[in-house]
């Protein structure tokens, strides 16, 4: 649990404090990721990262994200927040940190303490073809506003086009 928090501090202090945004990455992307949960399903989950909201200042940067992925055990999350990448290599390499607020459906899978759940994410992408591959984790919890948080984690790979 403390590696995932560590994860959701790395992933805000990129939203935040980083101030460059990787130039291949300011169009729009959709993105597919098949994932594991730490609850034992799988996870399919569909993203679109829209372009960033300016160019002209640090926050102006982020770029709104809103996603939605269903697993095995029927478990369902939807919500929408912000991302940020950052460019790690003049080749197109990037770290993106995500946090997004949400609505979480258990279905069969781990009772999390109620509806409302916050995602972040942080995931290392490189170019390929005409997309991008990435690899990322992310964490799923209530953050306190339930008295059960146990909160689950999921690691998966993505590719993702680019929209014009």
């Amino acid at each position: 649990m403390r590696v995932f928090r560590g994860v959701q501090a790395v992933a805000l202090a990129c939203c935040l404090a980083v101030p460059a945004l990787a130039q291949g990455h300011a169009q729009r992307q959709d993105v597919l990721s098949i994932g594991v949960l730490s609850s034992g399903s799988t996870e399919i989950y569909l993203r679109r990262v829209e372009r960033p909201l300016s160019d002209r200042t640090l926050l102006g940067r982020l770029q709104p994200v809103y996603g939605l992925s269903v697993a095995t055990r029927g478990e369902a999350w939807v919500g929408g927040g912000l991302a940020y990448a950052f460019p790690l290599s003049a080749g197109g390499v990037f770290l993106r940190g995500s946090v997004m607020p949400g609505l979480h459906v258990r279905g069969r899978g781990r009772d999390l303490g109620g509806p409302v759940m916050f995602r972040s994410g942080l995931e290392l992408g490189v170019p390929l073809g005409r997309g991008v591959m990435t690899a990322g984790v992310d964490h799923r919890s209530n953050a306190g506003l339930y008295r059960r948080n146990p909160g689950v984690n999921s690691l998966f790979l993505s590719y993702s086009v680019g929209l014009r």
